[in-house]
């Protein structure tokens, strides 16, 4: 048993993520748990479609790997997401009084919201399983993880955030259901990585300096997202007619 015991810790000991050290590595999330909380059914699942693997599958779990040291781990948990997840994960209504072109809400931290969401990019830039492994920009590893160790967050023009409330236009409920696969894109020439969860599709620009339109999250303590039906977003539409044509 002692054996077995010491062969498993070996297994999983290497580079911490965060502080480079040499270390055994805990089972790290990559979109926190929390913001799964919407997709489990009555005994605790969710369903998984890949459009490059038949049919679906059901996890109890988010994604895990062991990327982290359980002091990082602590870190990271402690400083953003306990944060945000008491104070902001139940940020956005379940349906919308009326339908908007854009969704306003005051009095957002600024550091602690930004910093969390870029918490969790860096997780997903630097996740080496799938479905994240192909999400690679190594140049921005480095600089976000700084800004994560300082905690201070960049100005708004420094690695801007953009999100679009995903809703169903017939009624204004917010689609919160659905997490998708993370992308590595480029607009007008500048990368950016794409990802859907909590009822939002974020878009991190992977650049600082940039002279573009006022981001979602705002200095000012404003969070302004752009509202866009759930037909809208292509990742969700390919995901839904992808689910119809497995299940049928």
């Amino acid at each position: 048993m002692r054996k077995l015991l010491q062969s498993n810790i070996e297994s999983h000991t290497g580079v911490c993520g965060f502080c480079d050290e040499i270390k055994i590595l805990c089972k790290s999330h990559i979109i926190p748990e929390f913001e799964y909380k919407t997709l489990y059914d009555e005994k605790h699942r969710m369903s998984v479609i890949q459009d490059t693997v038949p049919g679906g599958r059901y996890i109890q779990k988010g994604f895990y790997e062991y990327l982290l040291c359980t002091g990082c781990e602590r870190f990271l948990n402690s400083e953003y997401e306990s944060f945000y997840s008491k104070n902001y994960s139940n940020l956005l209504p379940a349906k919308l009084k009326r339908i908007v072109s854009e969704f306003t809400i005051k009095g957002v931290d600024y550091s602690r919201f930004k910093l969390y969401l870029l918490s969790v990019f860096w997780r997903i830039l630097i996740a080496r399983n799938m479905p994240f492994s192909h999400v690679k920009n190594q140049m921005h590893i480095n600089p976000i993880r700084q800004l994560l160790k300082s905690k201070i967050p960049p100005c708004e023009s420094d690695y801007p955030l953009y999100g679009f409330l995903i809703i169903d236009k017939r009624d204004g409920e917010v689609f919160k259901e659905i997490i998708t696969t993370p992308r590595l894109i480029r607009i007008s020439g500048i990368p950016a990585v794409m990802a859907v969860f909590g009822g939002v599709k974020w878009v991190l620009f992977l650049s600082t300096g940039l002279k573009m339109p006022p981001p979602s999250i705002r200095q000012n303590g404003l969070l302004v997202l752009q509202v866009r039906d759930i037909k809208e977003i292509g990742e969700i539409r390919r995901a839904i007619s992808y689910y119809k044509y497995v299940s049928s």
